[in-house]
């Protein structure tokens, strides 16, 4: 079997207050001895991330990744055939109350896509998460 594998990003920085990141990747494996194909790999897949820092102590984020080309095993008639594709996006703040306390606030598949990540295991459609996060001890900033 022979595989190739290409991956790329780029970074934008600007301090701790800003971080722009984008990446793609590419898999391209050719067949082995028997013909057979490589099962549950994606072959094509990108994704970007924001994360900024505005008003002091408070964050937020955002991101977006794709997948492309995954062969799904023994699905008809034995044979392997190309799963779905998928998109999702996410976004998030966090606010800090204190030195010692922070809220946040998360959504996860804001586009509610269904898709497959592995073969028989769904995603979670859209979602909301929130919390409190409570440090113990002195910070010092």
């Amino acid at each position: 079997m022979n595989a190739l594998q290409l991956h790329g990003e780029l970074s934008y920085l600007q301090g701790e207050d800003l971080s722009v990141t984008a990446g793609g990747e590419y898999i391209s494996i050719q067949g082995s001895e028997d013909g057979g194909q490589a099962l549950g790999i994606i072959t094509c897949g990108g994704e970007c991330a924001f994360e900024m820092a505005g008003i002091q102590g408070f964050l937020c984020q955002a991101g977006f990744f794709c997948l492309y080309g995954r062969t799904v095993p023994f699905a008809y008639r034995w044979r392997a055939f190309k799963g779905d594709n998928g998109a999702d996006m996410n976004a998030g703040v966090e606010f800090r109350i204190t030195k010692l306390l922070n809220l946040w606030f998360q959504m996860n598949n804001i586009f509610n896509n269904k898709y497959e990540r592995w073969h028989q295991y769904p995603v979670y459609g859209f979602n909301v998460l929130g919390g409190i996060i409570f440090s113990f001890g002195d910070k010092k900033n």
